[in-house]
């Protein structure tokens, strides 16, 4: 039986979603289906595996109370929830603010609402993180370094930087949006400035912990890392381009001129395919390996 964390989760359902048009219109991207549940069943799981029961969810008003629909108390899962509301989208650090009151001086993990990990030895790391006294964030190597913040490291290793989405990058190493922080975060994005985009930015967050010599990186190795949801909806654009351009022409799609099992004697599957299939098995191992399910059935993540 896994040991509590005294450390409590704060779960940040929020962004505009731009990617998801016209999908973000009418729900929030973490309410959008990832496999057979809701995207914000994944980085809940998270949290239950790092051992955090209380966990305080952060979204905008329109989404909230679905939201808290979808998840009520969060009796049936063994947790404890509470949900808070920011009324725009301000930054992640905001939500470190918006949830000081709900934190009572302790220590915090701070997990995106649309974050998906899985990798080797996973969920030895989270609880590891939620024991320790300093501060834990993640690296990966990405391909695609410019689309998150990305950490810079001395040459013993240690981290010194972090920048947020660099259009030059200076390393690989990506920072999946879970943070295992200590009792002065609040205090710490409270002395953050807006960045060029009006909003908190946690990666100043982050480097205030670096200055102070108060922060540790935990490096993944293989497996999946970042917002899934978003990499899922790339290769669905990949796969089925809408029927209609942008000016309101029909026009077909070339997904649907071909057929989508391979043919006989065809020497490759489409690229369109590939795309589709990858994301549908990303989707399906990813959703086996975090199943939520009911207390009454013993939820795998307090196994």
């Amino acid at each position: 039986m896994q040991r509590r964390s005294t450390r409590k989760g704060i779960l940040l359902a929020g962004g505009t979603g731009t990617r998801f048009a016209p999908l973000m219109r009418i729900v929030t991207k973490q309410l959008l289906p990832l496999f057979d549940k809701p995207t914000i069943y994944y980085p809940l799981s998270l949290l239950m595996l790092a051992g955090i029961r209380e966990i305080t969810i952060v979204s905008d008003p329109e989404n909230l109370p679905l939201i808290r629909k979808l998840l009520d108390e969060g009796r049936e899962l063994g947790l404890e929830l509470h949900y808070a509301t920011q009324g725009r989208p301000a930054g992640i650090a905001e939500a470190l603010i918006i949830a000081e009151h709900f934190l009572a001086g302790g220590a915090s993990c701070l997990a995106l609402g649309d974050n998906i990990l899985y990798g080797h030895e996973l969920t030895t790391l989270l609880r590891q993180a939620a024991a320790r006294d300093v501060s834990t964030i993640f690296g990966i190597n990405v391909h695609n370094p410019q689309d998150y913040g990305v950490v810079t490291l001395d040459a013993r290793g240690r981290p010194i930087t972090i920048e947020e989405k660099p259009r030059h990058p200076k390393s690989r190493i990506a920072v999946p949006g879970l943070y295992f922080l200590d009792h002065d975060a609040p205090s710490f994005a409270r002395q953050v400035t807006p960045g060029a985009s009006g909003e908190l930015e946690i990666t100043s967050v982050i480097n205030h912990y670096m200055a102070a010599g108060r922060l540790r990186l935990e490096m993944l190795g293989r497996g999946f890392a970042g917002s899934m949801l978003e990499r899922t909806a790339r290769c669905s654009r990949q796969a089925i381009s809408l029927p209609w351009s942008s000016a309101g022409s029909r026009r077909r799609s070339p997904a649907l001129r071909r057929s989508p099992t391979r043919r006989a004697g065809s020497r490759r599957s489409s690229s369109a395919d590939t795309a589709q299939n990858t994301a549908a098995r990303a989707t399906a191992t990813i959703s086996r390996r975090c199943s939520i399910r009911p207390q009454s059935r013993r939820a795998s993540a307090w196994r």
